[in-house]
Order: structure tokens, then C-alpha cells, then sequence
């Protein structure tokens, strides 16, 4: 697997920028996030803090079916945090498209907790399979992504 990702990097390019650039990533230049805490609805003081590291690519998958971010505020102490960080943008629908959008966090009845922060989402198929992948932003603690499930990605 890894020679076919370094024979994809070498056929497109380094152009972060190009829709190619982004295809190459979903073939496993990402990390997998499973834990169930994510869920709306689910209590706790979980910190992504320790889990997210700025500049890496992420995925969702969740054994209930969970696989992309949150895209409307949930309510404050959902998601296994006090601090639940959604999406506020659409997501990609074309395959390998990459865009920029930004995450905010639920706290105390605000939705816009802690302001906005860049991150990039991109849109992947493989091997008969689409989902999302995300380059997220390392929050601080009581902060954690909130996942929701996408039937049609």
C-alpha cells in the first residue's frame, strides 16, 4: 500500500492546491478516529487535546455508523464534552475536491465558544467506498469533534 500512495504522490505532484493532490491522501495518508464518545447525545469531559494533532488528516468511523462532522451546533455538554467543535460549512460533493471551512465549539448555549478555526475537508472514494477526511485544528482542552452520520456522502 505504501509503494502505491509513494507511485500516487510521484504521478500528480506536490500541488497542495489541485483536486489530484487531495486523491492521494484518501488512499491512507490519514489517521482513523472510532471513539463513540463523539456521538450527539453522549456526556463527558473528553479533550481531543491529546488526539488531534495540527496538520494531519483525519476520518470518523464510528461503529454506529458516525463518519463526518457535525454541521449545526449541538447542544453544550453533547458529543462527550463540554465543548463540542461542529463544522459550519457544507461539505465537498465532488470527489477529491478540497476546501477550506471552519470549526466552531458549542459552550454554555454559544455556538461560536471559542471563534472560528481553519480546517480543510476533502472528499474520497475508494475501493467502492466515499467518506470524508478532514485536516483538523488542534483544540484545547474540554474541546472534541462531534461526528454525525452521512448516508449519502
Amino acid at each position: 500500500m505504501e509503494d502505491r500512495i509513494d507511485q500516487l504522490e510521484y504521478e500528480i505532484g506536490e500541488d497542495e492546491g489541485s483536486a489530484n493532490n487531495s486523491l492521494a491522501v484518501c488512499y491512507g495518508g490519514y489517521r482513523t478516529l472510532t471513539e463513540d464518545y463523539r456521538r450527539v447525545g453522549e456526556t463527558g469531559e473528553n479533550c481531543d487535546n491529546t488526539v488531534i494533532e495540527d496538520g494531519l488528516w483525519y476520518r470518523f468511523e464510528l461503529a454506529t455508523g458516525e463518519n463526518g462532522l457535525l454541521d449545526t451546533c449541538p447542544q453544550t455538554n453533547s458529543c462527550g464534552t463540554s465543548a463540542a467543535i461542529w463544522v459550519n460549512t457544507e461539505h465537498p460533493h465532488v470527489i477529491g475536491e478540497r476546501m477550506q471551512s471552519y470549526v466552531q465549539a458549542s459552550y454554555s448555549g454559544n455556538c461560536d465558544h471559542s471563534g472560528s478555526h481553519v480546517i480543510e475537508i476533502t472528499k474520497c472514494y475508494v475501493e467502492g467506498e466515499r467518506f470524508y477526511l478532514y485536516r483538523l485544528w488542534q483544540p484545547g482542552c474540554d474541546y472534541a469533534y462531534c461526528v454525525r452520520r452521512y448516508d449519502n456522502i
